[in-house]
């Protein structure tokens, strides 16, 4: 049988050890930054190569877009906002016909 003590009492077995544990260290290291960068970089790539493509198909769009969208419906609802008014305007004008025409009718039915 092989007696090991003398072996761990050598600082050059102990420099040995530490150069292991650096390179299993550093490899599990390289490791883990390869899984997760390549992964990164191949997403980036995709995303870059086809963007427009993205964006056409789930119906995305751009900032300068959603701006001109943005003054275009606020334009809109302003146009909106001016018929409504009207259209209220029109409103009580029409309920006191529609008043006159509901007294005209019930004394229509009277006779």
């Amino acid at each position: 049988m092989t007696d090991y003590r003398p072996l761990l009492s050598e600082p050059l077995f102990w420099v040995f050890v530490a150069i292991l544990i650096i390179l299993v260290i550093v490899t599990i290291w390289m490791i883990i930054r390869l899984i997760f960068i390549k992964r990164e970089d191949h997403v980036g790539v995709y995303f870059e190569s086809n963007f427009r493509g993205i964006i056409n198909e789930w119906d995305l769009i751009n900032r300068p877009t959603l701006k001109e969208w943005k003054l275009d419906a606020s334009k809109r609802l302003k146009l909106i906002d001016k018929d409504l008014t009207g259209i209220e305007k029109m409103r009580s004008g029409i309920d006191s016909r529609l008043s006159a025409l509901d007294k005209e009718i019930a004394k229509v039915e009277r006779y």
